[in-house]
């Protein structure tokens, strides 16, 4: 039986659809017949509309349920739906407006491209869901043309500007840009770090695969000098918190896409970044609007260091990749990162040279035996 009283109403509850209540008996059959009858007719007959934020949500649950993402992954589809949220959320299928949408897109893709992109792509996701439930809107939204995102490049600071940025973090987290900038985690990683998943004595940290990237568990080993970043990190940090990198108050930081206003970056990220730039000014007798190496930097920029300080110290692309956590090989390292490796050929050479060399002198000992 689909109509149940409750209370002073009766409830409507069809398999898929949203519960709906009335004030009589004969209204709530009257729905449920109409509901079944759209329901056989199938594509001849429209669903019930439902708004731009009500098909996100159930979009993603049902995404969630099917693809099992990691929770990384999921992080970053709930923050790309926010502007969409906030800019369409309330509007009903039907009157959603090509050229709002058009328009709103492409002046926001004008500042931030790379989100632009990621929230045009989750829309259209959205949309093609629901028409495929049933759902009617301007089929030209679907037709959008795609916003184009050039690559970011990745920002590798050396030593003192690593330093130079994690002596402007607050004091309960003084050692958290150093240790990102030589142990390589990501921002995600790093603020979600529990006393359960490290061992100082052991020099070591633990990923599991839910929050991570990659999808798969990371057992990350660490020099002796993050060791004792990590435990310096864990004494001045706020008395009865779990997390290594927590807010101030002990609980957890949300960090959300760069540009969004959430706590890490306004009261942590920020702040450090633009008091960093102007003692960098300041020390180099800089004009103001000088730039600095400072003034784009973001989080993952600390990774990207971590990568490019590993490869400067000698350690080979297939090493470096199984520390950050690449799968690959070291593919991505050479890819992204060949010009931190200009003498490795030689350096090979010279080293096959040497093998060849020892080789012959062998054989002729064992010639002359």
């Amino acid at each position: 039986m689909s109509i149940r009283k409750r209370g002073n109403s009766h409830q409507v509850r069809l398999p898929g659809e949203k519960a709906r209540s009335f004030p009589t008996y004969k209204a709530a059959e009257k729905y449920e017949l109409n509901r079944r009858l759209a329901r056989s007719l199938g594509e001849l007959h429209d669903q019930e509309p439902i708004s731009v934020k009500e098909m996100l949500d159930g979009y993603v649950r049902r995404w969630q349920a099917r693809e099992r993402p990691a929770q990384s992954t999921v992080d970053r589809a709930v923050d790309a739906l926010k502007f969409l949220k906030r800019e369409y959320g309330p509007t009903m299928l039907p009157q959603l407006s090509l050229v709002d949408v058009e328009d709103g897109v492409y002046e926001r893709a004008a500042e931030h491209p790379n989100a632009a992109k990621k929230e045009l792509e989750w829309l259209k996701r959205g949309l093609r869901d629901a028409r495929r439930r049933g759902q009617r809107f301007d089929l030209a939204l679907l037709e959008i043309d795609p916003v184009r995102a050039v690559s970011r490049q990745g920002i590798a600071l050396d030593v003192d500007q690593l330093d130079r940025l994690g002596s402007w973090f607050p004091e309960h987290l003084a050692c958290m840009a150093p240790f990102m900038g030589s142990a390589g985690l990501r921002i995600g990683e790093a603020l979600s770090l529990t006393d359960d998943r490290v061992d100082v004595k052991r020099g070591s940290v633990f990923i599991p695969a839910a929050l991570c990237k990659e999808r798969r568990d990371k057992l990350i080993q660490l020099t002796s000098d993050e060791a004792s970043l990590l435990a310096e990190q864990l004494l001045a940090r706020p008395a009865g918190t779990r997390f290594v990198f927590p807010r101030l108050g002990g609980g957890r930081h949300t960090t959300g896409r760069y540009d969004d206003h959430s706590y890490f970056y306004e009261k942590v990220w920020h702040p450090a970044r633009e008091a960093a730039a102007i003692e960098w000014r300041d020390d180099h007798d800089l004009p103001a609007w000088e730039p600095t190496v400072y003034d784009t930097l973001v989080p993952h920029d600390l990774r990207h260091t971590a990568i490019s300080l590993m490869a400067a110290g000698g350690m080979r692309p297939e090493t470096i990749a199984e520390r950050v956590g690449h799968k690959d090989g070291g593919k991505l390292i050479l890819g992204r990162y060949r010009h931190l490796f200009p003498d490795e050929l030689g350096i090979h050479l010279g080293r096959y040279q040497e093998f060849l060399r020892d080789r012959r002198e062998q054989q002729e000992k064992a010639a002359e035996a």
